[in-house]
Formats: C-alpha cells, structure tokens, sequence
C-alpha cells in the first residue's frame, strides 16, 4: 500500500489558509517517514485573540493524562459502511488514558482501548467538528486514523479537547523526531530534521518545559557524537536554527562547547555577532552559576576574543559592555557585573597558569606565543578597565577586587600592571568613601591594593605615583584617623623617602601622624621629623604641627572646670572658641544638650583628655563624629546620645570603648540586631544595657495602667470561674466533666500566675533596698527579665483558652486599597500604602498577588488590589481597615500649604472553596409524567425526575432522557450547580457588606490612623499614641509590624474584658 500524506497544524489561527507542520506518515512497514508541508485547511483550534491589535495565540498546558470517552470505528470502504458504522459513535466508552513516549494507554485495557494506539500507527489526527458526526450529541471530538480503525476521543468543552488535540500532537511528533535524528547519517538529513524539530517546537501552543527542552537535549546528543563530523556549512545552520529557541533557555554544556568550537575557529564569522549576541546577553543578564556550568563561561570568554579579533575589536568589546550596561545610570540587571567580573577573572588565571605550563624550544617561539596571547590579557584587562567607567558598578567591582583575586605572576607583568592602574584609578578618585575605601586591605593584617602599588611593592612601576594618588585621596577624605595611621607604620620607610622627594601627599600624612600621636616608637618620630625638616615645604608644615602641639598642650594643662555646660543653641564654631580661650585639662562633665552642635565638633572634643561624662542630648552629633570620639576618648564613662541621629553604623564603632558604662539610645536609629550585637561583642556593656531596658520595663509596669487592668480582669475572672467550678462539683455528672477540667486548667493557670506577681513584688523591693551593691542589682534586674516574660507567657496562655477563635483569622485575605479625598495627592499617598503592605508582606514570608493595579498618569493608584496568602494573614491585617488620613506638603504645591488626603483601606478575609455534598436523606425524587411533544415515550411514561433538595426548599424537575434514573441523575447535577450558585452569591454579598462596613464614606472625620509628615509623626486612634520615623514606617516592616502586634493586643484584652464582663453579670 501507498504511503498517505497526513498533515497536522501546530498552530490553527483563525486564518482561512492554516500552514501546517511536517507530519508522520505510517505505511506497511510502518517506516517513519517525512512528508512535504502543505497548505491544508484545517479547524481551528488554537484560536488567536486580538489584543490592543496584535494577534495573540492561545496557550495550552501540557496533558500527559485525563479521563476521556472513546469510541472506536473500523474503516469504510463506500458510502453505505459509513453509514452502517456510523450507529458505534451512538456507545461511548469512559478511559481515562495517559500519553506514553511511544503510545496512548488505558487504565483499564478493555471496550476500545484494548490494546494502546502507538504513535506509529496513527495516520491522520484531526478535530472532528459537530457538523461532521452523524450523531448530533457528538460536540467536542478528535479523530485519530490508524491503519486498522478510527478512533474518536471525546472531550467536554472546545478548550479541553484543544489541550488533548495539541498535546497527542505534541508527544507523536516527538517521538517521530526522535527516531529519525537518532539514525540519520548524513548532514543535510540531519540539518533539515533540526530545523523542521525546532520550528515545530517554537509554534506548537503547547506551554511546558519540556517542549524547550527536548529539541536542546537532542541536539546536545547529536553534537556530542558527530562533533567533529559535521562541516562548517552545517555548523552555521544548525547554530541559525538555534538562535531562537535558545532566547528564553540556556544553552547546554554540549551546545557551549559546539559554540566555543565555532568562535575558535572561525572568529570573524558574522554568525557571531549576529547569532551568538543575544544568548550571551541572556548567559549575562541573569542568575548564572559558572561553577555548575564551566563551559558556559568558556563560551563567554570565547565569544568576548571572537569580538576582540574583529576590526578595532577593543572598540568592539567596550561597545558590547555599555550595551549591556543600557543607557542609563544605573544597569536595570543586578547579575551582569558579577559575571562578567568572573569571566575576567577566570581568563586572566587561566592566562597565567598556561603561560606556566608551556615549555618553550627557544626564545623565538617564546615571543611568538606571547605575542599571540597578550592579545587575550589585555582583553579582559581593558574590559575591567571599562567596567571602572560606571558610576553604578564601581562599588560592587571594588569589593570583587578588594582581595586581591590575581596570581603574583600578573601582578609583576607590566602590560597587565600599565592597564589594571587605570581601574584603580577610577576607584580612587571616586568621590564615595565605601568605594575608594576599597583599595585598603579586606580585613585587618590583609594587604590591599595600596600596599601593592606603595613604594617599593610588588606593583609599583612609577616611583610611587599611584600610591601619592591613593594616599592623598584618603588623607583628605575619610582615612584621616589614628585607626588607620597606626596601620601604615610599616610603611614609614616609603612615606618619608617620598616626603624626601616633596611629595605633597606624603608630607601631610606624616603631619597627621605627629597630630594624632600615631608612631609606634620613639626612634620612628625622631627619624620622621628629620624628614620634615629636611626639605622646605615640610620645614614649614612642621612648624604648623608644633603650633598645634603647644595649643594642645595649654588645653590639657591642669585646671579650668571640672563640669561645663554649653547654653542652648550654641554651635560648633562656639565650642571652638571656648576650649581655646583657657585651659580645660581637669574637665571631667560636658553638656551639649540641646545645642546645634554637630559631627565637626568632635575635632574638639578629643583634645580632652580628662572627659568623663559627656551628653549629646537632641544634638546633630552623627556617625562620624562617633567614628573619632571612640577612637581618641578612650576613658569616657557615661555617653548620652538620646534623639540624635546615630545609626548602626556608627553606634558599631562603640565597642572599642571599653570603659563606657552608661550609655542613652532612646530615640536614636538603633536595630535589635545591633543592640544584640554590642552586647555580645562587650561584656562590660551587659550590665549598664540590661538595666536601661529593664528600668524602662519596669517603669512601664509600675505607671502604665494596661497590667493592672489585666491584673483586674484575670482576677474577676478567677472569681467567676472558682464558683462555677464548684457549683459543678456538688452535682457532678457526664455531661459536666469537660467543662470541670477546663476551668481547673484555667484556675491552675491563675494560680501561677499570682506567684509570678509575688516574686516580682520581692524582686522589686529586694532591688531597691540594694541599689548601691551592683552585684545584687544585676542578678535582680536578671531575675525581673525572666520573671516579666513568664508573666506575659502565662497571660498569653490564659487568653488563648478563654477567649473564642475567630472563623476567619486563618483565612487568606485580598487587599484593596482606594484613594479617597484628595484628589491626585490621594492617590499618590494610595501607592505609597499599597507599596507597604507590600513591603510587609515580604517581611511576613506571605506570598502577594496582584490582581488590580489602576495607575494614573503622574504614578499615583486610584485603586490596588492584591491576593496575600500566608500564616495569620487575614488576622494580622484586618487591624488595617479603614480610613487612614495624610498631612502634608504635595511636590505640586508652591506655597508650602499642608495638604489632607485620605486613603480607604480594606482587608476582606478569602473565601473558602464552595463544596456541594447531597447525601439521599436530604433528596427527595419523584416520578412525574413527562410534558410536551416527543412521541409516546413522553406522555404515557413517568420517565421524568422531581427533586426537591429538603434543607432549602428547591425543586429541579428533568424529563431529558428516555429513562427516570438517567434524568434523575441528570437532576442531581443541576441542583448542585444550583445549591453552588446560591452559596456563592450569599458569599459574594457578604463581602460586599464587609466592604462597606470597613471603608465607610472615606471622609477625612473616619480616619483611624494619621501620618503627619511635617512633624514626621504617625498618630493612631485606636492605640491613642504617636509614634515617629515616617518614612520607616512607610518601609513596611519592624516599625508596621510593631504597631499591628500593639493592635493585636489591644484587641485580645478588649475582647477578653468583655467576656469577664459577661461572665460577671
């Protein structure tokens, strides 16, 4: 017999002309065969959608697996078998059939899926459409030609049976492709099999991994057979046929290597540029472990020395990095530098321990090869060179180069030295300290690129012009400190040869040394002001020094106050003039509280040496004065930094002040995190920290009333609970004894809960009458730590058992936030709400859904909604609805006015998935004659069902079928549809009142939280109290977190007062 052509569409559009894709053809042999494309008419079946004009192609899943309902026909030979067969499609059987590798089974082999259908075997796979079938009840069907029968699968709706249809479509031609790339020899079948594979895979509107996958693990075996077989002409075609299919996957070891091959040996192709750009670009731009994959980084250094051999290829590599880069200030992909600084790296240590391996003949060939690989060096080289050109890469790229990640050999070659200083350079002269800061060693005692390239080290080729450069940055800028002198003692002999040749830099760090008492020894500092001395400029700056020293040494003389206080607003230039008009040697106490005193004024401050006790209250003292007070004041004792603007980073320089045993943070940018940090890092800290914290614990629960309204509550509670308990007692019985040992736990509880009360009473009495005995103290103040948390521990235990869980507080929740009164400002405050929620969430681990994002013209929202799913999402956030009112200056206003706006917020807690269960005792059915025309069978039978659904009161009545069981079952079907529909409109309409229970109106009188941004104060109605640090609130995460867990509690004490309330009466 014949070989028959059979078509399919991968892809049926709405089009009248459906092109479709190579098919399989079967004959006697059931040989696989290739067929010539055709331009058959099809059905449609993937539809496309027009979406803002362009023609979207519906996308399926993949189904390897379902139930479906067979029916098989044998062929027709004329027009009367046809008809005469046409009776099979009135029985169909019920399989639920699964998709192998090389055919389609049936769970239960039986009927018409006796034996599995191979993919071999079929023919021709079409839609069958209604108007085909002879039997009209016949919808949704595909219709699969074996060379034995027919088969028809059909499925419930048009989206279904179009999954099924593509999926079969999907798994035969795979296994068609398969067997023939397997067996085939020669090239041009080979390439025209790959490109038939890949085009297949790109336009099937089948969505899974595999479809991706397949064709590269195919190809990556048939490269890894035949790589060397192939001719170039084949290579470039199959590298164009991968070009697509490699723009959303990575290219697999197999295929890096056939690439690396080709940019080896044919580096000005322009399968290169055009062809390879975009893969690299994808490699580049994402998450990419050059660990795990080697040989996907060897592409890349491959592909960069294939553009480096083009005309002016330097230019061209460069060009290809600011395209990477983008045109903007900042690269919008986080992953590219990495890379690209792993691929230089990798180079440049591959580079070097080849050049080690090599052995050369003689000279000549020695040259030859140097010659012929500096090019590469000076590659990578020039690209780190270019990469120190963006102002957004150098911080991250001084931190890859700050350890120094290069063989001693390139640090002595001088090409490599001669470009690598210019990327230095660049790091140096930035003007941000985190980045020109990286040319210090990583750590103490590790060398860094300052000392590589000082006078005299490993990389220095120009008389200490680069280390002058590096020096003179640091001096002025941020390295000014005794810190960091005393780190550069070693380097002494390079400093004053370098002063000796007047070298500006060197003279004034060596000043700075004399200043700051920075020599290690005696003999250093005689040698040091010898240097000084020796030239000129250095006699004159030496000079400066001892004026300077004579000044200092009248400050510290014996005398003057021991205690001084600077009057309010006084300034840094007022404390200058007062330490200089006299001598403060005995000054012990200095007050700067309330002054407009800031970070210059530590200048001054180390100059006392006497200082023990010194308060900074609401000052602008920061960071950096911190910096140099905890290097030079190494006596102080009591510290106030109460409302200044300190933060973590400049609080972590306290732990070199080991005599600090007072120290006030209150109000300062201090993070759990360091506060545990500094006092495991000091142990003299622990005792003065701990007591701060636990004098404020205790000085909340002695003038707070919320504990003595617990204490109250709890203590009514146990009252109530006592009589019950033995009123049930007396007349025990079965029905009684859950309800005894539930309040015998509770009272237990109670209990224990009035001795934690007495020992914290004692502990309390025992601390003040032994205040003076600091040993005492501590082991109090230990003692009332352990003693409040079992306090709150047991209060936390007797709310759980007394007070009733809430249905919906494990329910997921959906977020709208809406713009209120306010107009544009509204909505621009609405984004900034629904960013922190956001925020929020990711600071819960809750996962956040956008579902609704209605943005306006200037990024204002009108209205966010969101789908949060997560642990205790609905019951932390329903403390969130309502209206939350703004208060400040809007960017477009121009007189300073302050504007208020409003933002509705509400929390809907999801609803659960509706189930329909109709147990017999709840259905009543009942036989009704059935109505209307139809024959006999319809008026003189009681074929047809009543069902009435007795909770609810619904009646169903079928009369569809010939039969009363099969309208009966029909029946049941559709009152559940119905009983679903009515569940989901009450659940619909109860959000709907939720809503608008929670929004309200959105006036401005609703609110129920304030954020003032000019007084940089947020004011909650509920808690009636104001907590500071807006823009940290609006973060979305420890300061949110706090306030709702405030809520929390106030809820829960709320409700549970209530109920003792109840209880009582």
């Amino acid at each position: 017999m014949e070989d028959r052509l059979g078509t399919t569409g991968s892809s049926l559009s709405l089009n009248e002309i459906d092109t479709t894709q190579n098919y399989l053809r079967a004959g006697d042999n059931s040989a696989m065969a290739m067929t010539i494309p055709t331009t058959k008419t099809t059905t449609n079946s993937a539809l496309c959608v027009l979406v803002n004009g362009r023609r979207i192609q519906q996308r399926y899943e993949l189904l390897t697996a379902g139930p479906v309902q067979v029916c098989r026909v044998p062929h027709a030979k004329n027009i009367i078998e046809k008809i005469r067969f046409s009776r099979f499609l009135r029985r169909w059987e019920d399989h639920d059939i699964s998709l192998a590798h090389n055919e389609i089974l049936s769970k239960t082999p039986e009927g018409y899926l006796d034996r599995p259908i191979l993919y071999s075997s079929i023919e021709d796979i079409a839609i069958w459409s209604k108007a085909k079938m002879i039997e009209t009840d016949c919808h949704f069907c595909i219709r699969i030609v074996t060379n034995e029968c027919v088969y028809f699968f059909q499925m419930n709706s048009m989206n279904l049976r179009d999954q099924w249809f593509h999926s079969i479509l999907w798994k035969r031609n795979k296994l068609k492709f398969e067997r023939i790339l397997r067996t085939a020899n020669r090239p041009e079948i080979l390439l025209r099999e790959m490109t038939n594979m890949i085009d297949f895979a790109l336009t099937t509107p089948i969505e899974n991994p595999e479809i991706h996958h397949f064709p590269l693990e195919i190809i990556s075996e048939i490269l890894q057979q035949q790589q060397f077989n192939l001719p170039r002409y084949v290579h470039e075609n199959v590298i164009v046929a991968l070009a697509p299919l490699l723009e959303k996957n990575y290219p697999s070891p197999e295929i890096c290597d056939f690439f690396s091959r080709h940019c080896r040996d044919s580096p000005r192709s322009h399968i290169v540029i055009e062809m390879f750009t975009p893969v690299v670009q994808r490699i580049l731009k994402h998450n990419t472990d050059f660990g795990k994959y080697p040989r996907m980084r060897i592409f890349v250094q491959e592909y960069l020395l294939a553009l480096n051999s083009q005309n002016d290829g330097l230019r061209v590599v460069q060009e290809f990095i600011k395209k990477i880069h983008g045109p903007t200030m900042i690269c919008p992909f986080p992953r590219v530098l990495s890379n690209f600084v792993s691929v230089c790296l990798a180079a440049i240590y591959n580079f070097f321990e080849d050049r080690k391996n090599f052995k050369f003949e003689d000279k000549q060939s020695c040259r030859a090869y140097e010659e012929e690989t500096e090019c590469q060096l000076v590659c990578y080289t020039k690209m780190l060179e270019t990469m120190s050109t963006f102002d957004d890469w150098r911080p991250h790229l001084g931190l890859l180069l700050q350890s120094i990640p290069f063989p001693d050999e390139a640090l002595t070659h001088d090409r490599f030295i001669e470009i690598f200083k210019n990327v230095v350079k660049y790091v140096v002269e930035d003007t941000r300290c985190e980045v020109h800061q990286t040319v210090l060693g990583i750590r103490e005692g590790k060398e860094g690129w300052f000392e590589m390239f000082c006078l005299g080290g490993i990389a220095c080729d120009d008389d200490g012009e680069m280390f002058s450069l590096m020096l003179s940055k640091l001096i002025s800028c941020c390295c000014r400190k005794k810190r960091f002198l005393l780190s550069i003692n070693k380097l002494l002999p390079a400093l004053m040869l370098l002063a000796l040749r007047e070298n500006h830099s060197s003279l004034e760090t060596l000043c700075a040394m004399l200043d700051l008492d920075a020599v290690e020894n005696r003999d250093n500092k005689l040698q040091l002001i010898s240097t000084l001395q020796s030239t000129s400029t250095g006699l004159k700056m030496y000079a400066k020094v001892c004026e300077r020293q004579i000044a200092l040494r009248e400050l510290q003389q014996k005398g003057g106050p021991r205690k001084l206080t600077l009057p309010s607003r006084s300034t840094d230039s007022d404390l200058t003039k007062l330490l200089s008009s006299g001598s403060f040697g005995n000054l012990e106490c200095l007050s700067l509280a309330f002054t407009n005193v800031t970070s210059a004024c530590a200048e001054q401050l180390i100059k006392l040496p006497a200082l023990r006790y010194l308060n900074l209250w609401s000052t602008q003292f920061g960071d950096a004065g911190l910096e140099l007070i905890s290097e030079h004041l190494n006596r102080l004792q009591v510290l106030n930094l109460c409302e200044t603007p300190v933060t973590d980073k400049g609080l972590a320089y306290l732990t070199c002040m080991k005599m600090l045993r007072k120290l006030n943070l209150n109000s300062t940018h201090l993070s759990p995190l360091t506060f545990e940090t500094l006092k495991k890092t000091i142990s003299m800290w622990k005792l003065c920290l701990k007591r701060f914290s636990v004098m404020l614990v205790c000085r909340r629960m002695s003038t707070t009333s919320r504990n003595s309204i617990i204490d109250n509550a709890i203590k009514h509670l146990a009252i109530n609970y006592q009589k019950e308990f033995d009123q049930l007692q007396k007349h025990e019985n079965e029905n009684s004894f859950e309800r005894i040992q539930y309040l015998k736990t509770i009272l237990q509880k109670t209990k224990k809960r009035e001795h934690i009360l007495q020992d914290i009473n004692e502990t309390k009495k025992l601390s003040n009458e032994n205040d003076q005995d600091d040993d005492m103290s501590k082991m109090a103040v230990d003692e009332l730590i352990r003693l409040q948390s079992n306090l709150t521990a047991i209060d936390n235990e007797i709310f759980d058992q007394v007070l009733p869980h809430e249905l919906a507080d494990n329910d997921d929740a959906e977020l709208e936030v809406t713009a209120g009164v306010g107009g544009q400002e509204a909505m621009l405050f609405a984004k900034e709400l629904f960013h922190m929620y956001e925020n929020y969430a990711g600071f819960r681990k809750w996962s956040f859904e956008v579902i609704e994002y209605d943005q306006t013209d200037i990024g204002g929202l009108r209205q966010g909604k969101a789908f949060l799913n997560g642990l205790d999402v609905f019951k932390s956030l329903k403390y969130e609805c309502g209206v939350h009112r703004v208060q400040r200056v809007p960017q477009t206003e121009k007189s300073g006015r302050i504007h208020t706006s409003t933002v509705t917020v509400a929390v809907l807690p999801q609803p659960k998935d509706i189930k329909i269960e109709l147990p017999a005792k709840d259905l009543l059915a009942e036989p009704i004659r059935a109505r209307g025309p139809g024959g006999q069978h319809v008026n003189k039978s009681e074929s047809g069902c009543r069902l009435t659904h007795l909770p609810t009161g619904t009646v169903l009545e079928r009369q569809d079928e010939r039969f009363f069981n099969l309208n009966k079952n029909l029946a049941i079907k559709a009152m559940k549809n119905k009983l679903y529909q009515m569940q989901y409109d009450e659940q619909q309409a109860l959000l709907q009142r939720t809503r608008k229970q929670q929004t309200g109106s959105g006036n401005r009188n609703e609110k129920i939280r304030t954020y003032n941004i000019p007084q940089n104060r947020i004011s909650d109605e509920r808690l009636e109290e104001n907590v500071h640090h807006v823009s940290e609130f609006l973060h979305g995460t420890h300061r949110l977190h706090a306030m709702i867990e405030e809520l929390k509690q106030q809820d829960r004490l709320h409700r549970f007062i209530e109920l003792t309330n109840k209880s009582s009466s």
